[in-house]
């Protein structure tokens, strides 16, 4: 059921083409969440990003939030899989 999430703007967003993200969105009031499993080749982890005090809750794709978890899946996945898929 994860792997079928239709909103893909946080942790799979910037992770290259073709990495498997199994995960689960969520946001209330100032709150943006994302928390999953990211498969690529060189391992499998568990990453879950929560922020809170956003000053930017709008629903465009590139909200505050949005972009900054985003960013830090990026991160993540480059010094745990080495950038790749």
């Amino acid at each position: 059921m994860l792997k079928a999430q239709f909103y893909n703007d946080m942790i799979p967003r910037f992770l290259p083409a073709g990495t498997t993200v199994a995960h689960k969105t969520g946001s209330v009031d100032e709150s943006r969440n994302d928390c999953g499993i990211v498969y690529s080749k060189a391992r499998d982890y568990v990453l879950c990003i929560f922020s809170t005090g956003n000053a930017d809750t709008s629903w465009r794709l590139d909200n505050e939030a949005q972009l900054l978890i985003a960013e830090l899946a990026r991160l993540v996945h480059h010094a745990l899989a080495g950038g790749g898929g």
